[in-house]
């Protein structure tokens, strides 16, 4: 599914490219030689609106896999890959500095809570130690996020 989004917002980047150079070029846009700068005030509305969009069925995506977890029917990877979405859906969305790093601030604590579940239900024997390492990599991924975002101009 994480290769499916990849693939999936590679292919948004390359349309974002690809209109970004027409609009450096001048070159006539999709309404009827109106010029893609024209255009530009309602693609960026509808673009927030897509990611809106995106974030909102991330989230539910994630939801489902706690549900999931939560009743013994999902796994500590799909909770890890629906994470991942979300992740990138808001820091898409965000447009500063310190947005992103409160997103990333938010996602480091998310990750502790969810290591202190996993080292419960471990001890319990509802998951495995294959399941918690998924806990600790996203915990460790989400930190060295965080740093990335903070170390950034």
């Amino acid at each position: 599914m994480r290769n499916l989004a990849r693939l999936y917002t590679a292919g948004l980047a390359a349309v974002v490219v690809m209109g970004g150079v027409r609009a450096g070029l001048g070159q006539a846009g999709p309404a009827g030689g109106a010029t893609v700068a024209a255009t530009a005030p309602a693609a960026a509305a509808s673009l927030k609106q897509l990611q809106a969009e995106r974030l909102k069925c991330a989230q539910a995506v994630l939801e489902a896999a706690l549900a999931k977890l939560n009743v013994g029917a999902g796994t500590m990877a799909e909770v890890s890959a629906a994470r991942r979405l979300v992740l990138e859906a808001q820091l898409d969305m965000a447009q500063t500095k310190a947005q992103r790093v409160a997103i990333a601030q938010e996602l480091v604590a998310t990750c502790e809570a969810q290591v202190k579940d996993a080292q419960a239900r471990v001890s319990v024997a509802r998951i495995g130690p294959g399941e918690m390492a998924y806990a600790n990599y996203d915990l460790a991924s989400a930190r060295v996020v965080l740093a990335q975002i903070q170390a950034a101009p």
